[in-house]
């Protein structure tokens, strides 16, 4: 049984563009159903190989290990943010560290193309995932605030 209690799902690919895609079938292992994983565009081949042994992948971020499984891909993967995004009429900041170890900053630009309008895309340079570094949240903390300052001062408030 996988973690939803069904008979278990298996992957794989060619690619990490093909998985990008969304072409991640399930050929590996015959008999499982097949599931798209489109939200495996910001793992490294090592990560993925990992994934299709063990059905789990682990990131070290500020000395944690950080596992995803299997079912956080299959969860994702039921959401297509290229339709999301431009739908959402609220506003919108995506704030990321240019030095994420985890999620590449090209993620974050994807989003802008998915929601050009009412977003603002804050990158912090040398920042990592957990914006680690003091000097990082400082500025995270200052932009978010301007950020929210200046929607309230468009709502007249």
């Amino acid at each position: 049984m996988d973690w939803a209690g069904r008979s278990q799902h298996g992957c794989h690919g060619r690619s990490p563009r093909s998985i990008e895609n969304g072409q991640y079938k399930s050929d590996l292992h015959p008999g499982r159903k097949s599931i798209s994983l489109q939200s495996f565009h910001f793992l490294r081949e090592d990560q993925i190989q990992a994934l299709r042994r063990t059905g789990r992948v682990n990131f070290i971020s500020r000395g944690r290990n950080l596992e995803l499984t299997e079912a956080f891909f299959a969860d994702a993967a039921q959401y297509d943010l290229s339709s999301i995004m431009p739908s959402l009429p609220q506003p919108l900041m995506v704030v990321h560290g240019d030095m994420d170890e985890i999620i590449s900053v090209e993620n974050a630009y994807r989003i802008l193309q998915y929601k050009k309008v009412n977003t603002e895309l804050t990158i912090i340079s040398g920042a990592d995932h957990m914006f680690s570094q003091d000097e990082h949240r400082r500025e995270v903390a200052q932009r978010v605030s301007q950020w929210f300052k200046g929607l309230a001062s468009k709502d007249g408030l």
